[in-house]
């Protein structure tokens, strides 16, 4: 059995600009997740969609995020047996 670790996966930038002309964490962004995964790759993989990217380096999933290059996972500690590969938790802003 694999042994999954736990990552908080966020921007490396927050003021990278959106297409709604605001920043990552104004209304209608994902901010950050928590993820279970093998390694820190993964997880920020895990929390990306193949959609289109824009020239400002943004996809569109339910809100404009960054790119997996923009984004910086931090090991936060092993997972329990129990727990599945994927997003354990997000922080989304509605508009």
């Amino acid at each position: 059995m694999m042994t999954l670790n736990i990552y908080h996966v966020e921007p490396k930038d927050y003021n990278l600009p959106d297409f709604q002309g605001g920043k990552p964490g104004g209304y209608d962004t994902y901010t950050d997740f928590v993820v279970a995964a093998e390694n820190e790759q993964e997880a920020i993989l895990l929390t990306n969609h193949d959609e289109e990217i824009d020239e400002n380096g943004c996809l569109y999933w339910g809100a404009y995020y960054p790119t997996p290059q923009c984004l910086k996972a931090t090991f936060l500690g092993i997972a329990h047996e129990s727990v599945e590969k994927g997003i354990i938790c997000y922080c989304f802003h509605a508009g």
